[in-house]
């Protein structure tokens, strides 16, 4: 009876020291697990605070080397916690945030919330990347990409959008060099200014008799205002790498008989002017006793004039008007 009893308590015993050992172990590994993430992330830290600071130089246009500006860029390291893959613990990242500004004509400013780096050997070696998103004024996002190389006291590298075709612009800066005011040999940066257009064009679904009072019954004459918007900090640094320009455009037409009013259009915002291609186009809705309709209207900018296309999707035929400037147009 004593030895069976012995023999219990022997394996209960057993079964608490080796509880107690497994205890001690699974402390032990986390703990080990523990101090090599924040091993980790003290290197990371490190290695983003070797080469935080204020970096400053010359932007330029890649294809046509033109000044766009001084450009002024601050990398400083900055921690954040994700979940692991499996949702089993917390882990930090780190990463660069970098605050970009364009000292041009007027001051423009981005700021890259995470951007990241490596200490890459090659001096080829690209060692940052970023990128930028931009809320543009037609509620759409536009992004752009910051790539380049830091290497002791140089950063240089590359901004581009990421678009089919835009201004790639280069830069090579140097860490807490002088702010240097070339703001006399800037490039002249493409604008959109408000423009007026007149033009006229037949009516295709008139008809009338063959003579000319009655052919002029036909004719419309057709008044297009394109107006520049006002953009937001972000998108003023947007428009150094496009060519493209939000606007809002609008037509009337009147009768070219005793000029009565007939009907106006207005196209919102995503109305795009194109200053290389000298295209626009543009889109909106057209409200008749509650019945919509789309329209559009393409044109494109000749020597002197805008050749039009605008079309009603309610009897989807187009009409060709060509646009001439207000203060060159013969009535």
């Amino acid at each position: 009876m004593i030895l069976m009893l012995n023999q219990k308590l022997f394996n209960s015993l057993k079964f608490i020291l080796l509880s107690l050992m497994f205890l001690l172990f699974s402390c032990g590994k986390d703990k080990t697990i523990s101090d090599y993430h924040q091993k980790k992330v003290d290197e990371a830290i490190a290695q983003m605070q070797s080469v935080s600071g204020v970096y400053r130089g010359q932007l330029k246009n890649d294809e046509t080397k033109e000044l766009m500006g001084e450009l002024e860029i601050e990398l400083s390291p900055k921690t954040s916690t994700v979940n692991t893959q499996d949702n089993s613990t917390i882990e930090a990242q780190v990463f660069l945030q970098a605050k970009v500004i364009l000292h041009s004509k007027n001051d423009t400013q981005v700021v890259i919330e995470k951007a990241s780096y490596f200490a890459g050997e090659s001096l080829s070696q690209t060692n940052f990347s970023g990128k930028i998103t931009i809320n543009l004024s037609d509620k759409s996002t536009a992004t752009m990409s910051i790539t380049g190389r830091i290497t002791g006291n140089q950063f240089y590298g590359e901004i581009t959008p990421d678009l089919l075709y835009g201004i790639k612009g280069i830069f090579e800066l140097a860490k807490d060099a002088p702010l240097v005011n070339k703001s006399s040999e800037v490039s002249t940066q493409p604008e959109f200014e408000t423009e007026e257009y007149f033009g006229t064009y037949k009516d295709p679904l008139c008809k009338t008799g063959n003579e000319t009072s009655e052919k002029d019954k036909c004719i419309t004459e057709a008044y297009l205002q394109l107006q520049s918007i006002n953009y937001s900090t972000s998108e003023e640094f947007y428009k150094f790498f496009t060519y493209e320009r939000n606007i809002v455009a609008s037509m009337t037409l009147y009768t070219s008989i005793g000029k009565k009013f007939i009907t106006g259009y207005s196209f919102d915002n995503k109305t795009v002017f194109d200053l290389k291609k000298g295209t626009l186009t543009g889109k909106g809705t057209f409200t008749v006793k509650k019945a919509s309709s789309n329209i559009s209207l393409d044109c494109k900018r000749n020597e002197n004039f805008l050749a039009c296309v605008f079309i009603t999707q309610s009897n989807g035929i187009a009409r060709n008007i060509d646009f001439y400037p207000k203060i060159n147009y013969k009535e």
